[in-house]
């Protein structure tokens, strides 16, 4: 019988560095489920990034990744739950982006590797700086399409846009 849920974001309340669980938190944790706690981690990050900080624990829990367009049941990966975007979403986001400096771009999700999508003729080159920075930092992988109509998923996990401050904002 579970005591009840504790669910908790990991950027800066279960972390303190971007990659890093320190030991105390990973053990209290261990102990919390031991004593008969369900825990849930909830990210805005995609899977293959959040992971990296939850990769020590060793109980079972459950992983919301992308605000929680997929939950998985860990260490399996069992996905429990997934409410994803699909391709009707893109004459909107066309849109609400037509006179930006950058383009959305389409995260695919856990099952297609956590593949973005995106156009990069519609971005700034200082925004293209940005991504490359980006895709170097996160180690995300990013493909580059002339039109969403090649992307070869139908459903997909999110949309993010990305600007500066004043244009995010805005939007």
């Amino acid at each position: 019988m579970k005591k009840g849920i504790i669910a908790l974001d990991i950027d800066g309340t279960i972390t303190a560095e971007h990659h890093q669980l320190p030991a105390a938190v990973g053990n209290y944790f261990s102990k919390l489920t031991a004593s008969g706690w369900l825990l849930i981690f909830i990210t805005g990050r995609t899977f293959q990034w959040g992971i990296e900080v939850l990769k020590t624990l060793d109980f079972p829990y459950y992983f919301a990744v992308q605000n929680g367009a997929i939950i998985l049941e860990m260490p399996s990966q069992k996905i429990v739950s997934k409410k994803y975007l699909d391709r009707s979403i893109f004459d909107t986001m066309d849109l609400i982006c037509c006179n930006e400096l950058s383009d959305y771009v389409v995260y695919g999700g856990y099952e297609y590797g956590d593949q973005c999508y995106f156009r990069p003729k519609r971005f700034s080159a200082e925004m293209l700086n940005y991504v490359e920075h980006r895709v170097n930092t996160l180690k995300e992988i990013w493909s580059p399409l002339e039109s969403y109509q090649e992307m070869p998923i139908n459903t997909f996990a999110s949309i993010k846009c990305f600007g500066k401050y004043p244009d995010a904002m805005r939007l």
